[in-house]
């Protein structure tokens, strides 16, 4: 007898059957592998609850990789992704019309706001399943985070802040335009807005400051509330704290 206990539900033919037919199968399952990463949409009733069931051994958006949500949801709409056993990565668009909390079990929940994407993965650990979001990006818009704690969890509104490095702008709450670049660059900016910083530990414990721009290797690393610096160079104005309208550019002369 087949069964479909693995997490894309393709069909498990059981030893000696479907002789003579299993190509059918086979290549329906192969089918299905390229159906999981594509693009497919999944349509909302407008009520307070609903479940995606990824159908077993049969084409089905709700297996591609991408899913779009759509409807005309004038309520906030809890899904559960089923099977609570299904252990997939999802990069789901909510155009449903209002936001969404997707669910697989009693354990974390991932909510994604009316035009927003989140990646997420279930864990498919069965009634207690939970769901991540992989990026961990979880409010403002326009942001983008990579790399370990990159953008941290405490962002409310801030907005079209760049990220890339363990632990780089990790603290962020409403802060705006700013860019991260290197392990704990820009870790402390909670509200500062418009900052660039290039390098490990680039503007290390800056806050709320705004219009730096810090590239090297701690470099403007004191920084507090300053605002309005430019430091060029590993270490250049690293003693510097609050003050502002300083620019300095570290040259090395070969000769």
């Amino acid at each position: 007898m087949a069964t479909y206990v693995n997490d894309l539900r393709l069909k498990e033919i059981a030893t000696g059957d479907e002789s003579g037919t299993w190509g059918t199968s086979t290549n329906t399952n192969l089918e299905l592998i390229g159906e999981a990463f594509s693009v497919g949409t999944e349509a909302l009733s407008d009520a307070s609850t609903g479940t995606i069931t990824v159908q077993d051994g049969a084409s089905d958006a709700a297996r591609a990789m991408n899913m779009k949500l759509s409807g005309s949801l004038s309520q906030a709409c809890t899904v559960t992704l089923a099977p609570n056993t299904l252990s997939k990565v999802w990069c789901i668009e909510n155009n449903a019309g209002a936001a969404v909390t997707l669910t697989q079990g009693t354990g974390a929940n991932v909510v994604i706001p009316n035009g927003g994407i989140r990646m997420v993965v279930t864990d498919g650990a069965g009634s207690g399943a939970a769901i991540t979001d992989v990026l961990d990006v979880l409010g403002g818009t326009g942001n983008i985070a990579l790399g370990s704690g990159a953008m941290g969890t405490a962002l409310t509104t801030g907005t079209d802040n760049v990220a890339i490095g363990e632990n780089a702008l990790d603290a962020v709450t409403t802060g705006a335009r700013n860019t991260a670049v290197g392990d704990n660059a820009a870790g402390a900016i909670t509200t500062g807005a418009d900052n660039i910083a290039v390098g490990p530990n680039a503007l290390l414990v800056g806050t709320t400051g705004t219009y730096n721009v810090a590239v090297g290797r701690s470099a403007l690393v004191a920084a507090t509330t300053g605002s309005y610096n430019i430091a060029i160079g590993g270490l250049t104005l690293d003693a510097l704290t609050t003050a502002e309208n300083n620019i300095a550019i570290a040259l090395v002369i070969r000769l």
